[in-house]
């Protein structure tokens, strides 16, 4: 059985016809959850970030970097409150610690910054005994994507 589907002056049997209109909804809905994805896989840095602490905890962190549990996590973050001066960029945000590394050193600390949208920072903390004065210290960045953080990751 034969219908006259012309859509290039060609008739197509039925079962051609299924296996055509078959692989344009596939496509479609292969590309409706590709962006799906694309928009809150952490992994894709132009898009907001839209993961959890413990999703990110979860990462498998390429050496020298290593997830922290929730008790190291507690110690990072009241060790980053006690660094930061009122200017640095870091204080009075609420952050969450994730990972702990570095490259000669595991001084270095990667925290989420619970904000709007939310936002990634590395810390190099200092671990001296008193408050520091400048804002230079604890030499941090913050980061808008995973990708960024992860791009620059080998300089810390």
């Amino acid at each position: 059985m034969v219908f006259a589907l012309r859509p290039f002056g060609h008739t197509f049997p039925v079962a051609h016809r299924l296996l055509w209109w078959y692989a344009v909804v596939l496509f479609y809905a292969v590309s409706v959850v590709m962006d799906r994805c694309r928009k809150t896989l952490p992994l894709c840095g132009h898009y907001r970030l839209s993961f959890t602490v413990e999703q990110l905890a979860a990462i498998d962190w390429d050496d020298p970097w290593w997830s922290l549990d929730l008790e190291d996590r507690e110690l990072f973050e009241s060790e980053l409150a006690r660094e930061v001066c009122d200017s640095h960029i870091l204080a009075g945000k609420r952050v969450t610690a994730i990972a702990r590394g570095g490259i000669g050193n595991d001084d270095s600390v990667i925290y989420y910054i619970h904000s709007d949208p939310p936002q990634l920072a590395i810390a190099h903390l200092t671990f001296c005994a008193t408050r520091e004065t400048s804002p230079k210290w604890p030499d941090a960045k913050i980061y808008a994507t995973l990708d960024e953080l992860l791009a620059d990751l080998p300089n810390w």
